[in-house]
């Protein structure tokens, strides 16, 4: 692993190094193990801390981004590229100028869903313990837990929706609160890459809203309309109240876009808006889908944030002075027993890096070896190409055909399989194997 890492510095050109495997392979401990080789060889190019800054952007992306899951305490829920730019210094050595970060698929459904067993994102367990600890000696923080409505909630984790439904709260062998894997290394980190306390304020603000916003539940009430209800006992608008205070926004405002969908008519002046009623399956659905965005926009956030406190003064440059080495780290193939959008892409993902390994490693090899005349042993090796092929060529995948589906006024379900049958099926136009109709549906 050093070797590689010492490799990709000596080499002539921009190098990128590709970390995959299963869930719970190593593939996070590996992406920090090449960072802190980098970062401890190289120093930085202006004598600052850069080398330090890019190491410390792993713990906070991890508290956000990774979730304990069966397999793996502390799995990566997104996938990530890292830029590391290099430029050479007075000594004729590459050191670190700076550093960019990409992400991918962050998995928003273990937001508002977990299995038995799993937990949400790390950082709602350690913003909670966090604070739980630090407030019996800081009266601050004593104070942030009463402004943000934490106390109930750190007394009896199972008073949140968010993180009540797996049985699982605790990790075993990690502190939450702690500084090796915590909310006190994360608060660390924080302040080491340079965000500002109030910015700390807002995420842990965010934090304790999305909490608030988890526990606001529906129901149809005796005329038959769905209205609030109070969760684990509370009034049935408390949560409502606390969540609106929290974003800075209108209750009755946020209760209205909650329960009802705004339906416009007419594009002109004379255009009619009128507004329908969710059920209460849908009120929640909705309630679900605005707690996801608000963590997948908080997360990129994030993101920006880190890029603009490491940006490199050289990034994008290719003179010869200048380098960059970049870590794809992706997130784990797994399989749950309910598997969402998310995971198949995540899958999906990890099976096209998996064929380019094999047509990497094994199939150009063995051709070479072939070409010379070398008897080698023929090795067998999964090749998944016809899935591949199936769910991602382009125009006739089952991807692609799905956001033809989705764009096409009366889109179904129904219309969706039969275009795949069509297309797929054992006398389609480009007929694949690996389809197998379900003989529950009905053409």
């Amino acid at each position: 692993l050093l070797g590689i890492s010492d490799e990709a510095i000596g080499g002539g050109s921009n190098q990128s190094l590709i970390i995959s495997g299963e869930s719970g392979a190593g593939k996070t401990e590996t992406t920090k193990r090449c960072l802190q080789y980098l970062a401890v060889t190289s120093g930085s190019a202006d004598g600052s801390d850069s080398h330090i800054r890019v190491q410390k952007a792993s713990p906070l992306l991890e508290a956000w981004g990774n979730a304990k899951t069966l397999r793996n305490n502390n799995s990566s829920r997104f996938g990530k590229f890292t830029e590391i730019w290099f430029c050479k210094g007075k000594d004729n050595k590459f050191a670190i100028s700076g550093a960019s970060i990409t992400s991918y698929l962050l998995e928003k459904s273990r937001v508002v869903s977990q299995q038995q067993g799993e937990r949400n994102y790390h950082i709602f367990y350690q913003v909670l313990c966090g604070l739980g600890k630090t407030a019996k000696t800081n009266k601050d923080d004593d104070a942030a837990i009463s402004r943000l409505y934490l106390r109930d909630i750190i007394d009896d984790m199972s008073r949140s929706r968010l993180i009540n439904q797996s049985g699982c709260t605790a990790i075993e062998g990690l502190d939450d609160a702690g500084s090796d894997g915590g909310y006190e290394e994360v608060l660390e980190c924080c302040k080491i890459l340079g965000f500002t306390q109030t910015e700390v304020d807002s995420l842990q603000q965010v934090v304790a809203a999305l909490l608030q916003c988890g526990n606001v539940d529906f129901g149809m009430n005796e005329d038959d309309i769905v209205d609030l209800v109070g969760y684990k006992g509370a009034s049935k608008e408390e949560a409502l109240i606390r969540a609106s205070e929290l974003l800075g926004i209108d209750s009755n405002m946020l209760k209205k876009s909650l329960v009802s969908k705004k339906i416009q008519r007419g594009n002109s002046a004379r255009a009619s808006v009128s507004f329908k009623a969710y059920t209460s399956v849908e009120s929640c659905e909705v309630r679900d889908g605005m707690i996801k965005e608000i963590y997948k926009r908080t997360f990129d956030w994030i993101v920006s944030k880190i890029n603009d406190l490491v940006k490199a003064g050289n990034q994008g440059a290719t003179s010869g002075d200048n380098r960059m080495i970049g870590i794809l780290d992706i997130f784990g193939f797994e399989i749950f027993q309910v598997n969402s959008f998310e995971q198949l892409c995540i899958n999906l993902c990890n099976e096209m890096l998996q064929q380019h390994f094999n047509e990497s490693i094994f199939k150009s090899e063995m051709a070479i070896y072939q070409s010379e005349g070398i008897a080698v042993p023929k090795l067998s090796f999964n090749d998944n190409t016809d899935v591949i092929s199936l769910l991602s060529a382009k125009g006739t995948g089952c991807l692609a055909i799905l956001d033809e589906e989705g764009m096409v006024p009366g889109g179904s379900y129904k219309g969706y399989m039969n275009k795949l049958e069509r297309q797929h099926g054992a006398t389609g136009t480009a007929a694949n194997k690996k389809f197998i109709k379900n003989k529950k549906d009905k053409q």
